[in-house]
């Protein structure tokens, strides 16, 4: 699995670039990936999971035939 990767957004206290700033704001994103083989229903079932506040899915279909066709 990918090391997280840590962030740190800048915030200004008013709109402009320049003046008081705010503590920075700090986020880990975590990123993991699986690839399913032949299994489309398992696939749509983890997909569609419900997921805590905070957690985002995002998912990427790739359909490859075999070579006879199937």
């Amino acid at each position: 699995a990918a090391s997280p990767v840590d962030y740190s957004v800048p915030q200004t206290k008013r709109l402009s670039a320049s003046g008081a700033r705010f503590s920075p704001w700090r986020y880990t994103v975590y990123v993991r990936q699986m690839k399913v083989v032949g299994h489309d229903e398992f696939a749509s079932d983890v997909a569609q999971e419900p997921f805590p506040d905070g957690v985002y899915l995002d998912v990427d279909v790739e359909r490859v035939s075999a070579p006879d066709g199937r």
